[in-house]
């Protein structure tokens, strides 16, 4: 037994390693370095970068708004992305336990920061008429944080100098509470027909 086993290693040493062997060690090191995502035949596909920014996504934290009516005010907050493509990204922004909804468009912008404006309201701001389009927040994101400062001009007022509201917003990533995205109902009920 020892004299084979001395034999089949001279024989490796010589030869080289058989074919089996190098196909896995081969196999072995394209694991490695391959994606780990693979579409519905096997091929390959990129998979998408775990930024905090996929479609369901979801942030957490809390909103301080400063009036000069109200004062001091301190809301939760929750953010969760609806679209993305590349740089831009589309999400529900939610205050006061889902009193307050709205729709917001951003940018993910060089070196960690972030711009949105508020693009339509969902639900509440009864008295928010200028939130549209007049409200830029403006900030960075630090690892799973994004923190960012907002000011709220007054209705009519030109040029934007003079705000009734400014604020922060701090909200943290919060993978747990990731959505999946919502599949198409058309291709739901394609997949029964067959």
């Amino acid at each position: 037994m020892l004299r084979a086993t001395l034999l089949i290693l001279g024989v490796w040493g010589v030869m080289g390693a058989p074919a089996f062997l190098l196909a896995q060690s081969t196999k072995d090191k394209k694991e490695k370095t391959d994606p780990p995502a693979s579409g519905s035949k096997g091929e390959t596909i990129d998979a998408p970068k775990a930024d905090g920014f996929q479609i369901g996504d979801v942030w957490e934290g809390t909103e301080l708004i400063v009036s000069d009516k109200k004062g001091r005010e301190t809301s939760d907050a929750t953010m969760t992305i609806t679209k993305r493509d590349k740089k831009s990204f589309e999400a529900i922004y939610e205050t006061r336990g889902g009193k307050d909804k709205l729709e917001l468009k951003g940018l993910l912008l060089d070196k960690g920061q972030i711009r949105w404006q508020y693009a339509k309201i969902l639900k509440g701001h009864t008295s928010s008429r200028n939130i549209i389009g007049d409200v830029v927040v403006l900030g960075v994101v630090q690892k799973d944080v994004i923190k960012v400062e907002f000011k709220w001009p007054y209705v009519g007022s030109t040029p934007r100098t003079s705000y009734m509201r400014h604020g922060t917003i701090v909200l943290k990533y919060n993978p747990e509470k990731t959505k999946e995205p919502e599949k198409d109902k058309d291709s739901n009920q394609d997949k029964g027909k067959d």
